[in-house]
């Protein structure tokens, strides 16, 4: 299906950039559902749509300020996690561009002609590892199943795992687990807090 999706790209780079906005705009909504129902409670309370506008924008700051931050109560741990979840499924093709030495800036190249379909292209999403799109969630431990990207093995994937942590502010901790070294398919495992930290100790030894 890549190879398609690439061939695609190489012959329609301003679609493809603007398929990048959207999917830029469907990861931030999908990871702030509460901003987004707030705001279409403004408009079915009568609020013009500017002003719902403003508190969906609003609702989208303070939960970029809070998924900075290690501190968020038990009560509210799955929106806290959910926002983090679509955070790094949106950072992943940019943070790996970074990893491997790829990212550029230069979005005028993006108009002007194609820079999706090389390696070292604008955003490189579909030359970086895929992840599943069902992963499994074990407290704040969230596993994805990944495949290598092209020319790639899951063992480079797995030296870069240190890189890749650094590269999110809002990751503690990255590993990959694959069965044998040729192997097409193993499991990203990150975790987004230190689990440590979150341990209390028991009444009974106070």
């Amino acid at each position: 299906m890549r190879p398609v999706l690439k061939a695609f790209a190489s012959d329609h780079p301003v679609a493809v950039f603007f398929a990048v906005v959207a999917r830029w705009l469907v990861w931030t909504v999908t990871g702030s559902p509460a901003a987004i129902l707030a705001a279409v409670a403004c408009l079915l309370a009568g609020a013009s749509l500017r002003a719902s506008a403003e508190v969906a924008a609003v609702g989208l700051a303070v939960m970029a300020a809070w998924g900075m931050t290690s501190w968020y109560p038990t009560r509210l741990r799955w929106v806290w996690l959910w926002w983090r979840i679509c955070r790094f499924r949106l950072r992943w093709p940019t943070v790996m561009g970074s990893v491997v030495g790829t990212w550029q800036t230069v979005v005028a190249k993006a108009l002007s002609s194609n820079n999706y379909s090389v390696p070292g292209g604008l955003r490189p999403i579909l030359d970086a590892p895929a992840l599943g799109l069902f992963p499994r969630i074990r407290g704040t431990v969230v596993i994805w199943t990944v495949r290598p990207a092209a020319g790639h093995t899951l063992a480079d994937l797995a030296a870069q795992v240190d890189t890749i942590a650094a590269n999110y502010r809002i990751v503690d901790r990255v590993d990959v687990d694959y069965p044998k070294a040729t192997a097409h398919k193993g499991r990203l495992v990150v975790s987004f807090a230190d689990e440590l930290v979150t341990v209390r100790e028991p009444s009974w030894a106070s």
